[in-house]
């Protein structure tokens, strides 16, 4: 049986980085590690609330839908899920979370992360500035949603993605960013190539590199305004 230090892993997230070994001990109380396989849900084995913290690996959170799950994001090592809800009077579970590739998690209960809040103000603040962060993320991926054509939504993404000099590593293959952007795998294919031929971007395997930044905002900017 492997024993692991749950409390060390806990620290790994952003969220808990700065909590001294005390609050990390209390947190680990009741706590699950686990280890899953590709294509598994990620939950914990007991029944309850808990919040969800990546160790290893890459998972997507998942709207559940009538033919297949709509996903929401990718999240990797670091990134937790599940603490958006904890409050809410409705305890069912919002997105459905499933690993895509073989992914290590602890799983820590739900009234523990309210304790923290409640006997920590800097971690409360913390929490606030996550969930800020969570609005954002939405209010970005309600506009991504309502963009007009599938090449304003890839072009939307690669303005989001690119880094500072206008290059993207994708993370997820081109299968799942277009469950990612809500389009077709040939609706995507085919954005992809007219932003080439543009001459707008350059594309090498999971490699995008932006030529003309403005002419790619123009697309991308074809949006609905912010709400």
């Amino acid at each position: 049986m492997i024993r692991v230090n749950i409390a060390e892993l806990i620290k790994k997230a952003d969220i808990f980085s700065e909590l001294d070994e005390k609050a990390l001990e209390e947190l680990s109380d009741g706590a699950e590690y686990a280890v899953f396989d590709t294509n598994q849900t990620v939950a914990p084995s007991q029944s309850g609330e808990y919040i969800t913290i990546i160790v290893s690996g890459k998972a997507a959170i998942t709207k559940p839908s009538e033919d297949k799950g709509l996903i929401m994001r990718i999240i990797t090592a670091g990134e937790i899920t599940g603490v958006a809800s904890i409050y809410g009077d409705d305890k069912e579970a919002l997105s459905v979370l499933v690993s895509k590739t073989k992914t290590k998690a602890v799983f820590i209960k739900a009234d523990k992360f309210r304790d923290l809040v409640r006997s920590d103000p800097g971690f409360a603040e913390r929490y606030i500035r996550f969930l800020t962060s969570k609005i954002r993320f939405l209010n970005d991926k309600i506009k991504d949603y309502t963009l007009s054509s599938a090449e304003t939504k890839v072009a939307s993404y690669i303005i989001k993605s690119a880094d500072s000099i206008g290059k993207i590593k994708l993370s997820v293959a081109y299968t799942t960013l277009a469950d990612i952007l809500n389009i077709g795998r040939a609706s995507l294919y085919r954005a992809l190539d007219y932003l080439v031929y543009e001459n707008i971007i350059t594309r090498n395997g999971r490699e995008i590199t932006v030529k003309d930044k403005g002419r790619l905002s123009d697309i991308a900017d074809s949006r609905v305004k912010e709400i």
